[in-house]
């Protein structure tokens, strides 16, 4: 990764459907590869058209490790996709509790959560 980001790849660069290579090393599980893509300066809440970003792809697929990255280095926890997921609801829908509880720790919102709240429903 690193001699292509010498050999001048453009870090921000996307794919067809809007995915960086970010996204990709974030749902692979490479941790290593996400912290030389974010030092290069990858956008770390770039979304792909689906509107989600590298940590919800990452936390779908229960890369543990690579959500581990993205949180420590400032990735928002809260932002919705197209469908108005949050990583942490993607994590918990894929039964990633591990990553959900971790996710919640660093101060994620459980939006249904505070939707039964709201309606005193639960």
């Amino acid at each position: 990764t690193r001699d292509l980001l010498e050999a001048g790849a453009k870090v921000n660069r996307r794919d067809e459907d809007g995915n960086t290579a970010l996204m990709f090393a974030a749902t692979t599980g490479s941790a290593g590869v996400v912290k030389t893509l974010l030092e290069a300066g990858a956008k770390i809440d770039a979304k792909n058209k689906e509107g989600k970003t590298a940590l919800m792809l990452a936390a779908e697929l229960g890369a543990l490790e690579s959500v581990r990255v993205l949180i420590l280095a400032g990735a928002s926890l809260d932002v919705k996709d197209e469908t108005g997921s949050t990583a942490f609801k993607r994590a918990r829908e894929y039964g990633h509790d591990e990553l959900a509880n971790l996710l919640l720790a660093f101060g994620a919102t459980d939006y249904e959560e505070n939707t039964e709240e709201a309606s005193g429903e639960p």
